[in-house]
């Protein structure tokens, strides 16, 4: 009885040092096919927490204030005197409608396009300009309407004042207009606009969104690569959920990193974005946007109310390897409201002045409309 009993637990003890040695010899790609199951889950489970808090903002309105400062422009003859502008903006969203306005005045920069070389070097490639800015931006669900005046007086010698008055007219999806979710509003640099829960979903997700032809042109080549939660972290005392999006160029070389605190406390919105443009650094962000208020809409539904973006200068990160400011915003909400009472024409009507160039876009291309036979759509 005794020896049995010896066996037994000599079997017993073998039974774990190899259910042990299993575990610490395991194939590398097993341990990996286990990371990436449990890394799948736990997307899955943000993924439904983000599209839960998408829903309470989808009808909303708001207006705010924000102020843009140009810094450390010191070739710039003119960059004595404050390049700053402030910005009265509101925005009205229903589901995928959405109207929003805008008018600016103040000092301006400029970059010309054409030199995209130069584009860190603004004693080369920018000139100043004081004036104004107006727009109007609008889609019923089937058609986008835009409206952009400038009245402007640059700062140099070679170029004078010119004023300009444009329209547009599209039937193509917008994808989401710039504001129009507080998830995705710290998040793209880009023009194509997508919802976080679409980034989350993967790629195909994202390649699905509806989005302008003449925008999917511009940032086809660069694709997002891999998103991944990297742990919980806090941020100004909140407990936030920490992701990281990186995206691939044409060729498959990493391109860019983003990367997000969201928030568990105030509806899973991002507090905090850092992005990482590889060319200028991949150890130092060369943009910078936090959340520094909050404002309590609803029971448990929360709004930023103020925060500020910081964007540092390419070049002396390429150059130097340091951070210096290039110029910096900051956001002021004054009023929001979710689900106000919204007449149907506000996301339909947009009238153009007499004397207006507007264009028809339809399938990535513009064509000029006749000025005197669109006044107004």
């Amino acid at each position: 009885m005794r020896i049995q009993i010896f066996l037994m637990k000599r079997l017993t003890v073998s039974i774990c040092i190899t259910t042990i040695l299993m575990v610490i010899f395991m194939p590398f790609s097993a341990r990996g096919e286990e990371c990436k199951a449990g890394q799948a889950d736990a997307l899955q489970k943000l993924l439904l927490e983000v599209e839960r808090n998408e829903k309470l903002y989808a009808n909303l309105k708001f207006t705010s204030n924000s102020t843009i400062v140009y810094e450390n422009f010191p070739s710039l003859a003119e960059a004595l005197k404050p390049i700053q502008s402030e910005i009265e903006f509101s925005l009205i969203a229903q589901g995928k409608k959405f109207r929003k306005q805008a008018q600016s005045k103040g000092r301006f920069m400029f970059i010309f396009p054409a030199l995209p070389k130069d584009i860190n070097n603004p004693g080369k490639s920018s000139y100043t300009a004081t004036g104004t800015n107006e727009s109007i931006d609008a889609f019923d669900g089937k058609t986008r309407r835009k409206f952009l005046k400038q009245d402007m007086s640059a700062e140099k010698k070679t170029i004078y004042k010119w004023a300009s008055s444009k329209g547009e007219v599209s039937e193509e999806p917008p994808g989401l207009t710039n504001k129009a979710s507080l998830h995705t509003f710290y998040v793209q640099e880009s023009n194509r606009k997508v919802s976080l829960s679409s980034c989350l979903k993967g790629v195909e997700s994202i390649a699905a969104f509806p989005v302008s032809s003449v925008y999917t042109k511009k940032v086809a080549k660069i694709r997002i690569a891999d998103i991944r939660i990297v742990g919980t972290e806090k941020f100004q005392g909140l407990q936030c959920t920490k992701i990281v999006i990186e995206t691939i160029d044409a060729e498959g070389a990493p391109f860019s990193r983003g990367e997000l605190w969201l928030a568990r406390d105030r509806n899973f919105i991002p507090i905090r974005t850092l992005y990482y443009h590889y060319k200028d650094s991949k150890t130092l962000p060369n943009r910078e946007s936090i959340v520094d208020a909050w404002r309590e809409v609803r029971p448990g539904v929360w709004y930023p109310v103020k925060s500020h973006t910081n964007r540092f200068s390419s070049l002396t990160l390429r150059q130097e390897g340091r951070q210096k400011i290039s110029w910096r915003t900051k956001n002021d909400v004054k009023s929001v409201s979710l689900d106000p009472p919204i007449s149907p024409e506000v996301f339909s009507k947009v009238e153009f002045p007499p004397g207006t160039a507007v264009y028809q876009v339809k399938d990535g291309k513009r064509s000029l409309i006749k000025k005197e036979e669109n006044n107004q759509n």
